[in-house]
């Protein structure tokens, strides 16, 4: 139960990050960054890329090797969700940019500012100490 738990969570993930990547200025890394799988995310995608460039140089054996270090139980679900939420959303958000421009300029202001936010307090642990020290005097 807590893996088919810990799967439908991965598809919930992915599906959030899908859906920021249609927001105009909100991506899919604020989101895995906000939901505490950015650093897994960026593990994986490296191994991804060095099995793909091993492949490119010929080391079948070595791009073998590296993509076993690839966590498929993580990335399919993550990927299932994202292209789940691509697919049915891309619609929807386009309509409501069209239909209701204002409330959506909000919704993606308010998106981008608590993920700024967030990464202050991610770097600095608290969002006082960035204004602080860049904060016009």
């Amino acid at each position: 139960m807590t893996s088919l738990r810990k799967t439908v969570g991965l598809v919930g993930r992915g599906a959030a990050m899908g859906a920021a990547d249609l927001v105009p200025g909100v991506s899919g890394g604020t989101v895995a960054l906000l939901t505490g799988i950015y650093n897994r995310l960026i593990v994986n995608i490296d191994n991804g890329g060095k099995a793909i460039r091993r492949l490119i140089r010929g080391d079948l054996r070595g791009a073998v090797r590296q993509f076993t270090r690839i966590d498929w139980g993580f990335l399919i679900p993550l990927l299932i969700g994202l292209l789940a939420a691509v697919v049915l959303l891309a619609s929807v958000i386009e309509n409501a940019l069209v239909e209701h421009p204002e409330p959506m300029a909000g919704l993606f202001m308010g998106l981008v500012k608590k993920s700024a936010k967030f990464s202050c307090v991610l770097t600095y642990g608290t969002t006082n100490s960035w204004f602080s020290t860049h904060s016009r005097r």
